[in-house]
């Protein structure tokens, strides 16, 4: 009779493994999922926030605009190496001791404008009203100068063995439980679901050991966003070969050029060899924005924003879709569903004389084309 218990046990285990195992695979996607159910196909516009000052009513500009193109989100790219543009109060930046100017935060060490938590949850309401998703961009490892600026003005321990570079973290544990204690009070000010950027472009990986670093900082993180009931945003320049199949799958990668748009014969060659095509994280199961940064990107320097211009960005979109992820091959197509959209950005010189306001104004008649070329796929 025990004999039969056990082989009746046996194949009891296997349906509750698979079961399991199918009710994992539903909870894994289901963020994106109910991001897609609220707003729609993912096409979104990534602002720079940091190198350029947006009051928030300029803000709700750029969101009226998404909404009107039947865009689904907008990123706010708050810190960078020129400034942390978002209040912290661990990094001892806050409303309390900032000056209040024109309507404006001011630190008063840096003398640089950020956004008050308050405002980001206000325009976070107001993109819902939209149906538009509104979230924060905080920067790690690298683009860093301005948080460790903060984090010297509080004499934060340690910090300097933590430094890889004067503007970039290292990839550690250490550094990682650093960067849970930046983000920590923005978990509350966000929906379920919502993503949240993470960054990761743009930093120095140096052989297998580095490799292995940044995979196991961003699983580390996705596991407290996920914690959170956030999904991870992160750029490709984190996501080597070597270790695409080991990402977390519930990652959501924005995808803006595998050479980083190095454009010297002999780096570019290193870069392609070593980081992961869009291709490869999509046939890893890893879903993928597309930002190919020849087709997406407005890059804001003083009198770029002019007709002549605007009709290149114009005749680049004609022949763009979602799937044209190479910037250095205009046939390579992504491969499969994994690849769930496009976005579209504004970045800022740091030198331009343009104003946030001035930025938005001009950038509206870029925003239709884009968002006008994309709809025609949706």
């Amino acid at each position: 009779m025990k004999r039969w218990i056990k082989i009746l046990i046996i194949p009891v285990i296997l349906v509750i493994i698979i079961v399991a195992g199918i009710i994992f695979r539903i909870n894994q996607n289901s963020e994106e999922n109910d991001h897609v159910k609220t707003y729609g196909i993912v096409s979104g516009l990534n602002l720079d926030a940091a190198r350029t000052y947006y009051k928030p009513e300029t803000i709700k500009k750029f969101i009226d605009t998404i909404s009107k193109d039947k865009g689904s989100y907008l990123m706010l790219h708050l810190t960078d190496n020129e400034n942390f543009g978002i209040e912290n109060k661990f990094l001892g930046q806050t409303t309390k001791n900032a000056k209040y100017v024109n309507g404006e935060y001011i630190n008063k060490k840096t003398n640089k404008p950020f956004l008050s938590k308050q405002q980001l949850k206000e325009l976070i309401a107001y993109g819902k009203q939209k149906h538009v998703s509104v979230f924060p961009e905080i920067e790690f490892p690298g683009h860093n100068k301005a948080a460790i600026q903060l984090l010297k003005a509080k004499k934060y321990p340690h910090l300097k063995s933590m430094m890889s570079f004067s503007n970039e973290f290292n990839f550690d544990d250490r550094e990682a439980n650093l960067y849970k204690k930046i983000i920590a009070e923005y978990m509350p000010l966000l929906p379920k679901n919502s993503y949240f950027g993470t960054g990761g472009d743009e930093i120095s990986i140096d052989g297998h050991d580095d490799e292995v670093g940044i995979r196991q900082f961003d699983n580390n993180i996705n596991r407290y966003l996920r914690s959170h009931g956030k999904v991870m945003m992160v750029w490709n320049d984190s996501i080597m070969k070597s270790q695409v199949n080991k990402y977390d799958k519930t990652i959501v990668v924005n995808y803006w050029s595998q050479s980083s748009a190095v454009t010297d014969p002999s780096n570019r060659k290193h870069l392609l060899a070593e980081n992961a095509s869009l291709p490869e994280i999509n046939n890893a199961g890893i879903k993928t924005i597309n930002n190919n940064q020849a087709m997406t990107y407005i890059v804001v320097d003083n009198g770029s924003l002019n007709k002549a211009n605007l009709a290149d960005f114009k005749n680049q979109l004609s022949g763009f879709n979602s799937g044209m992820w190479n910037d250095l091959d205009v046939t390579d197509q992504a491969p499969n569903g994994n690849n769930i959209g496009s976005a579209v950005s504004i970045w800022s010189n740091p030198n331009t004389k343009y104003t946030g306001a001035q930025i938005q104004a001009d950038t509206v008649p870029w925003l239709d084309a884009y968002f006008k070329r994309i709809n025609e796929f949706n």
